[in-house]
């Protein structure tokens, strides 16, 4: 007796030692990650107007300039000295074929302003945004700059050219004249990019940081831009363009399910979430457009609060288990995660067939669970192991059971199903399956009928045959008697 005594304390000890401090708090729901919400959706009109303001003649006239210097440039007496040939007279061919396509990318914008033929379109709203693109006042600027600094080379022989003041001047003409090239490259194929984007019905990534600074628009990094029409303008492209930003935002805890064998509580709809205010002193249920025409953010969902869950709520506020079971609505979940990692280093384990070890020392507490592990935990299902390294520097695990009793648990389960029914049930459906078991249960009498029928049916003719033939045989006789009577009395006449 004393020795089992003593090897029962032993093995609790030990059980103390590898489970580590567990606090059996857990009921339905625990404070996970911080989530923002909007709570209304505003929607502005806005004209955007991306003009071109400078003409084709312009343009071509600042490539031109461009290429007349180069070939002036290659022509240098200077070149016929080899050091400074192989060093500088190649240097602008790169930039050579940047002009190059540059240019094609300014043709292709005025091409579609020379080649539209329907009457130019106004801006159709007061709130204007502006694109920017190459104007005249930049062309003639960066082309006198690079005349400018074109005449100061000294190229007309050798021994010039190879001063270090000229070499100076050489390497300043070639980098302005690549930092133009390679400006008016990118500037041209991102207009092409965004005016092919918009004409396409779809508003540029890169015009989003743009947008902002509006002053006619509540400034907001929440932005949903629908491009409602694209045409042209005089001598630019304006589209009309629908933006829609979330207000009322507010921010809240977003509350984690915890699963109990597939079962766990969820909000009035099937798209709603249980939050928690910041200050801890209200729970709300959110339910979340699933919408995308309403949805402006993925990050700031547009969501409004059901006020038809005020027991359920108050319930779980005040962690009245039995009157939230009764209340609150719960469901049934077809995968539960293994473990989710709260936003406060916790670890929250649920489901079944699980082996969870700390630091190698194996956890018996039922699921589910939150750990926080001082070192790492180690998590085993179907042979697949999941480690977890603790983000904090506790000097021991901290484990949270559960407070549910079983029979909380399967109550948990009743109402789940109770929920699946009613949400599940189809009148028609089962009026048409009482209707064939009313059938079915009805088909004996019918036999009985039919086959009693048959049989009265049956007895009816065999009785009519007798009465038929009782009837003849009377007649017979009667017939007969009539007949003998009649005889009799002829014979008394002779």
């Amino acid at each position: 007796m004393l020795y089992t005594l003593l090897y029962s304390v032993l093995c609790f000890s030990q059980f103390l030692q590898v489970s580590g401090v567990s606090t059996p708090t857990l009921s339905f729901v625990i404070e996970d990650k911080p989530i923002t919400v909007s709570l209304s959706v505003q929607s502005s009109r806005v004209s955007l107007i991306y003009p071109l303001n400078t003409t084709e003649t312009k343009r071509k006239e600042a490539f031109i300039k461009a290429k007349e210097l180069r070939t002036t440039y290659r022509n240098f007496a200077m070149f016929t000295d080899e050091n400074l040939k192989s060093e500088f007279q190649e240097s602008l061919e790169t930039a050579a074929k940047d002009y190059s396509q540059a240019g094609t990318h300014m043709k292709h914008l005025y091409s579609f302003l020379v080649n539209v033929t329907t009457p130019d379109v106004q801006p159709k709203s007061a709130c204007t945004f502006y694109g920017s693109y190459i104007d005249d006042i930049q062309l003639n600027l960066q082309t006198g700059q690079l005349e400018k600094l074109f005449t100061r080379i000294k190229g007309g022989n050798p021994t010039e050219g190879g001063t270090e003041a000229n070499v100076n001047r050489i390497y300043n003409f070639i980098n302005l004249y690549q930092g133009i090239a390679t400006e008016w490259l990118d500037m041209g194929a991102s207009i092409v990019s965004q005016w092919d984007s918009l004409r396409g019905g779809k508003f540029p990534d890169d015009l989003l940081g743009h947008i902002e600074t509006v002053e006619c628009l509540d400034s907001t990094k929440f932005e949903k831009i629908e491009v409602l029409e694209c045409g042209k303008g005089e001598n630019a492209l304006i589209c009309e363009l629908e933006v829609s930003f979330p207000t009322q935002i507010q921010s809240y805890f977003e509350l984690q399910p915890i699963t109990y064998n597939k079962v766990r509580i969820s909000g009035p709809e099937k798209h709603s979430i249980l939050v928690k205010s910041l200050e801890g002193q209200s729970i709300h249920a959110l339910t979340c457009s699933s919408e995308d025409i309403l949805q402006v953010s993925e990050s700031v969902p547009l969501c409004k609060e059901n006020t038809d869950y005020a027991s359920c709520i108050k319930n779980l506020l005040h962690q009245d288990l039995d009157d939230t079971i009764s209340t609150c609505k719960f469901s049934f979940v077809d995968e539960t995660p293994l473990a989710i990692r709260l936003s406060d280093d916790g670890i929250l384990i649920q489901g079944s067939d699980i082996q969870i070890a700390n630091d190698g020392k194996i956890i018996f507490e039922a699921l589910p669970l939150v750990i926080y592990p001082a070192n790492k935990i180690v998590i085993t299902q179907k042979g697949e192991e999941h480690t977890f390294l603790s983000g904090t520097k506790a000097v021991e695990t901290r484990i949270l059971s559960t407070k549910l009793t079983k029979l909380q648990i399967s109550n948990m389960y009743y109402r789940a199903l109770y929920e699946y029914y009613l949400a599940n049930f189809d009148i028609l459906e089962y009026t048409e399956h009482v209707a064939l078991i009313l059938q079915l249960l009805s088909l004996p009498l019918i036999l009985s009928g039919f086959i009693l029928a048959v049989r009265n049916k049956i007895n009816l003719r065999i009785n009519q045959k007798k009465v038929e033939k009782e009837f003849r045989k009377r007649n017979f006789e009667e017939n007969q008697k009539l007949l003998k009577s009649t005889l009799e009395k002829k014979k008394s006449k002779k």
